[in-house]
């Protein structure tokens, strides 16, 4: 798990965000898992660009804990981009989804915050910040 914003093998600035897994040191290439200590927010990211047609049915809620206005992007079997609105900031959507469906949340520019998916059939609240 890594806790601080530097690389403990060079000690180079890292360019942690919640959206990815893992960072890579620009200086000297270590690659580190990048854990939030949220279990729903560490065990739902993923790198996969396309959802899985599971048929596990389950209910999330995305809570936009960052400032600013989130935009839910759900991507398909295919890896097309579905958008399913807007959440404004300090507000929450909730959906019914499927196990491994990918979720993308992203920033009015397009800039990817987080890339989500349950891993399971319990009810989650997933925070941005």
């Amino acid at each position: 798990m890594l806790t601080s914003r530097q690389c403990p093998d060079c000690g180079a600035k890292l360019p942690i965000t919640p959206a990815r897994a893992v960072v890579t040191c620009s200086y000297c290439g270590t690659e580190l898992e990048v854990r939030t200590g949220d279990r729903t927010l560490d065990e739902g990211r993923t790198s996969a660009t396309r959802s899985d047609d599971t048929r596990a049915p389950v209910s999330i809620t995305f809570v936009n804990a960052s400032g600013r206005a989130l935009h839910l992007v759900w991507l398909d079997f295919a890896g097309n981009e579905v958008s399913y609105g807007q959440v404004e900031a300090g507000g929450e959507q909730s959906f019914n989804t499927y196990v491994q469906h990918v979720w993308s949340v992203r920033t009015g520019d397009g800039a990817e915050v987080l890339r989500w998916a349950a891993y399971d059939q319990v009810p989650r609240r997933v925070r941005v910040e």
